[in-house]
């Protein structure tokens, strides 16, 4: 995807051969009440190695809408049953997926939820990689995704 200048997040030389991956995200694109996922993919040889994956978060969510629905594999962006959702007072906010395995990641692809409401999706956040779980990388720090409907409201970084 080709970026605007404005939109270009920084991306780090930081291995992207790694266990465990994980999404702050800390400002939405307006909401004032949640913040909205609908899918979080990490590509290896063309192939999603994060679906149904194990994923945990650092702060409560949303009644059912927890962590586990970014990874299922559903990425219909307007799906009110298959979202991550996340009060923003719990801002910032921590999702991570243990790959169980080293993977050369080559494409990451975030799905914002606009269920409800378009506002919801993330603007900032940034991605991290570890091999242990505890010395954490820096992979890209994004300050506006840019997500719109033109876009499918969908983030997407090539390695």
């Amino acid at each position: 995807m080709i970026f605007p200048q404005m939109m270009r997040p920084r991306v780090s030389a930081m291995p992207t051969g790694a266990r465990y991956w994980r999404l702050i995200i800390t400002k939405t694109a307006g909401a004032t009440d949640y913040v909205s996922v609908s899918e979080w993919q990490l590509y290896s040889s063309g192939v999603v190695v994060s679906q149904s994956k194990s994923i945990t978060a650092n702060k409560p969510s949303y009644a059912a809408l927890t962590p586990n629905n970014i990874v299922d594999g559903e990425t219909y962006f307007n799906s009110s049953a298959s979202r991550w959702m996340v009060p923003v007072t719990n801002l910032p906010v921590t999702a991570t997926i243990d790959l169980a395995g080293s993977f050369s990641i080559e494409r990451i692809v975030l799905i914002g939820n606009t269920s409800v409401n378009a506002l919801r999706v993330p603007k900032a956040f940034q991605i991290e990689s570890s091999q242990d779980g505890a010395s954490w990388g820096l992979i890209a720090d994004v300050a506006n995704a840019g997500m719109t409907s033109g876009n499918g409201y969908t983030w997407e970084l090539t390695l």
